[in-house]
């Protein structure tokens, strides 16, 4: 009978380290790197309806607003809707205005009513930019843009009848109240104190309409000369 050997020891499947010592480094830098990430990743996979889970639960020790930028930055997302989407909304009544007006007037509080320029108060126009998209771009496409589309004839199609009813009934009146003055005053050569007898804008404003017949322009002309006047 043969004499049997000692048990051996049955050696153990080496690990990728253990073949490849001088890849450890990495794999320990990818199990920090997973690690870290269960940490950031919620354990609720993708669903479609609402739950209580909170996604972002990684950064709920931050304001609301923070967590949701910093939750964008991470997972390299957008953090709020296209502001498209939420003019949307208040167009058909999702978002109410009033409350859209409530909610602006707290935020600006007393600056609400202070006026700007020809523009209104500070309440007024915010409200236009929350309401209607700001276009913008290279003075070469606006150029292009103001000379090739409708802008410079009609008011926008968002804006609604009484704003722009308001807006030309305004412009009438200043240009027959004052423009009209200055350029009497031009033609006289009387000047203004510390400027000229007419400023290069009012005669600019004038070319291409027949101010001869400003008394009897139709409502389209106004329209025209008022964004005109107001993109000067």
């Amino acid at each position: 009978m043969r004499k049997a050997r000692a048990a051996q020891p049955i050696a153990s499947h080496p690990s990728p380290a253990d073949r490849h010592p001088s890849r450890a480094p990495a794999t320990e830098r990818l199990r920090l790197t997973i690690e870290h990430a269960a940490h950031l990743l919620p354990a609720q996979g993708p669903i479609g309806v609402f739950i209580h889970h909170n996604t972002l639960h990684a950064y709920e020790h931050l304001p609301f607003h923070e967590g949701v930028k910093c939750g964008a930055e991470t997972f390299g997302c957008e953090p709020y809707l296209a502001e498209e989407r939420y003019r949307q909304a208040l167009r058909r009544g999702r978002i109410r205005f009033a409350e859209l007006q409530q909610e602006l007037r707290e935020q600006l509080g007393d600056r609400a009513d202070e006026p700007l320029l020809q523009f209104g108060t500070r309440f007024e126009l915010r409200l236009a930019m929350l309401q209607y998209p700001l276009r913008y771009g290279p003075t070469a496409e606006l150029k292009w843009f103001m000379e090739e589309t409708e802008a410079l004839r009609q008011v926008r199609e968002e804006a609604s009848a009484y704003v722009r009813e308001r807006l030309i009934a305004e412009t009438r009146r200043w240009a027959m109240r004052d423009l009209r003055v200055l350029r009497s005053n031009g033609r006289k050569g009387k000047k203004l104190p510390g400027g000229p007898a007419e400023p290069a804008w009012v005669r600019e404003l004038f070319e291409g309409f027949e101010e001869r017949s400003i008394e009897t322009w139709r409502d389209d002309v106004w329209e025209a000369f008022t964004l005109h006047a107001l993109w000067r």
